[in-house]
């Protein structure tokens, strides 16, 4: 694999402040527990007031206890396993691989945009590693030479279609909230006690635009929208797991949470794992990596 050392170095630079940080946010313990402040914009807030997350709102700060469990016990094992299997020159551990980073790349990008806390360097760090590290992974794909690896099993337009409405749906979700809140000149619910929602961004200018690239680019049958699609479903899986856990932990704290809330994660996740299946069972390993 192109980068391999490059590579190496920084997954495992990744998998041990990962570690470290997801660790610290599950076990911390200590704070004055929940309690209520005024904020600027949104009136009265509750403060989760536990652990590594104690300042942050009752909402936020289950989701991301949760979503550190899910990346401690289940995408940190899958980080290394499929850096195992790309090293050996297998395109499908490429592509895993690829996927999982861009899971670190977009859970520490939101970390340093919503918490300061004891690991807030940590997160800085995760970022940069997960961001070069996402960079230079593409890269090993070497698309250009994986032509003959999409065969044509691969169910086409059901993974544009899926794609286009995972788009859509994520575009409804936040606009839902955010147009309706610019329009009367008030704030969204989930501003809370903070002074932006990084998710929004992330999901409308990144999640969005490329869905619908890989929905047109699968559609011309071209290598891109096959590598594209695949690394974006091995991305959607770890999320849309991370996103079930989070909804569980903030249930657990009685959180009310809305039925799109409880319904779109499990839904789209067992969509995005069976679609996954399809397109890895109906990969074809170049030569060179069946002959090593």
């Amino acid at each position: 694999m192109k980068f391999a050392r490059s590579i190496t170095v920084l997954v495992i630079t990744i998998v041990v402040l990962s570690a470290l940080a997801a660790s610290y946010g599950v076990f911390a313990g200590g704070g004055p527990g929940s309690y209520q402040f005024e904020s600027l914009r949104s009136g009265e807030v509750t403060i989760y007031g536990e652990g590594l997350y104690k300042y942050e709102s009752l909402n936020l700060g289950p989701q991301a206890r949760g979503q550190d469990v899910v990346t401690l016990f289940l995408w940190i094992p899958l980080l290394l396993i499929s850096l195992r299997f790309a090293l050996k020159h297998s395109l499908k551990g490429k592509l895993m691989l690829t996927g999982t980073i861009g899971y670190f790349l977009y859970t520490y990008m939101m970390y340093t945009a919503i918490q300061f806390n004891e690991m807030f360097i940590v997160y800085i760090a995760l970022m940069a590693c997960s961001l070069f590290a996402f960079i230079l992974s593409f890269m090993a794909l070497e698309v250009p030479e994986q032509k003959t690896a999409f065969g044509g099993r691969i169910p086409v337009k059901i993974l544009a279609i899926f794609q286009v409405f995972s788009a859509f749906g994520l575009a409804f979700r936040w606009l839902s909230d955010l147009l309706p809140a610019l329009l009367t000149g008030s704030v969204p619910e989930q501003l809370q006690h903070y002074s932006s929602i990084p998710v929004y961004s992330m999901d409308l200018g990144l999640a969005v635009p490329a869905f619908i690239l890989a929905a047109v680019l699968i559609l011309k049958r071209t290598t891109w929208g096959y590598v594209l699609t695949a690394v974006l479903l091995v991305k959607a899986v770890t999320m849309w797991t991370a996103l079930i856990a989070m909804t569980v932990a903030a249930a657990m704290q009685g959180v009310e949470m809305g039925a799109g809330d409880i319904v779109m994660a499990p839904v789209f996740n067992v969509i995005s794992i069976v679609l996954l299946v399809l397109v890895l069972k109906n990969i074809q390993e170049p030569l060179k990596s069946r002959k090593r």
